[in-house]
């Protein structure tokens, strides 16, 4: 079933669909292991390099991509290109020393980037596409 098949709305919620891009290999098994251990999450898988990126989402169908952020603090190009063909994916970068993240919820929102941010409300996050219960301090725009 395609995630734009109307019979989606008749499925019963289903658990929050995540792959994991690039970064070091240390980043990758600790997202993986941090996030498998919640219920309502799937890692469904992790993947080095972006070669098969593409064919990965299409047959997924993941809810996220979370990746590491580049040097400059902000999520990679060619993963943001990915929501030109996938619109209705969400990309989270994550700063590998763990300051930061930077989340992009769709095509057509912004990046936002929150700093000293909590695995509570990564989690949020994930499960909702959105941060704005986090308190002071936390954005940056």
């Amino acid at each position: 079933m395609l995630r734009n098949d109307p019979a989606m709305a008749l499925q019963p919620a289903r658990a929050c669909r995540i792959v994991v891009a690039n970064g070091p290999r240390l980043f990758r098994q600790l997202v993986w292991r941090a996030l498998g251990t919640i219920p309502d999450f799937r890692v469904m898988n992790v993947i080095v390099d972006s070669a098969g990126l593409t064919r990965l989402i299409e047959r997924v169908e993941p809810d996220w991509l979370i990746t590491s952020l580049g040097p400059d603090g902000r999520l990679p190009e060619m993963i943001e290109s990915h929501l030109a063909r996938f619109p209705w994916l969400n990309l989270l970068g994550v700063a590998l020393d763990g300051s930061r993240i930077s989340i992009r919820c769709g095509k057509w929102r912004e990046e936002e980037t929150w700093m000293d941010i909590a695995f509570e409300d990564v989690i949020h996050i994930l499960r909702t596409g959105s941060g704005q219960h986090i308190g002071p301090g936390g954005w940056i725009a």
